[in-house]
């Protein structure tokens, strides 16, 4: 992956994001032994990302976050935070594992990489929270267990992340 391009442009100062009046976090644990961090690769809300054009895409997440301990493979969490357009933040999860993946695997970059998304809203969407098929659209493109969807103003991931 070009982190390059992430750490120069998208890095975000600390382990936390705000978009849509949803935000989430992740507290480092005690004693350190974790990598934690986050990027704002959406061009929408960080006007210096020029992410989605390394990846070549206009539908993209808010948030890729990095997770790494010294004991773990390294995993790659999508986060988009939406008011209540639930089958579209699927649209763009999706759709920027797809092309990251790509990209990772053109350039041979890709080596145990667990992808995990998550999902965090807003608003009220529960004929879209429940449906089948964007649950098994996220089974297909991450496994089950590795997705997470939401309803909350205020989202902590770091358990999430860590399993």
């Amino acid at each position: 992956m070009p982190f390059n391009e992430l750490m120069i442009n998208c890095i975000k100062n600390g382990t936390s994001h705000k978009e849509h009046g949803v935000s989430v976090y992740a507290k480092p644990r005690q004693g350190g032994g974790e990598t934690i961090l986050f990027f704002a690769i959406d061009s929408n809300s960080n006007n210096c990302s020029n992410f989605p054009g390394v990846i070549n895409t206009d539908v993209i997440c808010d948030l890729l976050v990095y997770y790494s301990t010294k004991d773990s493979d390294k995993k790659l969490c999508l986060v988009e935070l939406k008011g209540s357009d639930i089958k579209h933040a699927v649209k763009q999860i999706i759709g920027t594992k797809d092309r990251t993946e790509n990209l990772l695997k053109k350039r041979g970059n890709y080596q145990n990489i667990n992808w995990k998304a998550l999902i965090v809203h807003s608003g009220s969407a529960p004929r879209q929270w429940k449906s089948k098929k964007l649950r098994t659209e996220l089974d297909s493109a991450f496994g089950k267990g590795n997705y997470y969807m939401v309803h909350k103003m205020k989202y902590d991931l770091g358990d999430f992340i860590r399993n």
